[in-house]
């Protein structure tokens, strides 16, 4: 099989992903919901299956 070429994130793209990540973070912390939850709702779900 072979490789997929690597994702390049600019400075901006970096920045947008950990302001949403440290939203994400406060929604689980406060709801007590999973994180696969909050992450759908917030769209993120990308994010989510390419951490696994």
């Amino acid at each position: 099989m072979s490789q997929k070429p690597r994702r390049t994130f600019t400075a901006e793209q970096k920045a947008d992903f950990s302001d949403h990540r440290s939203v994400a973070v406060a929604i689980v912390q406060q709801s007590g919901k999973p994180i696969s939850h909050v992450a759908q709702e917030m769209g993120l779900t990308e994010i989510i299956d390419g951490a696994k």
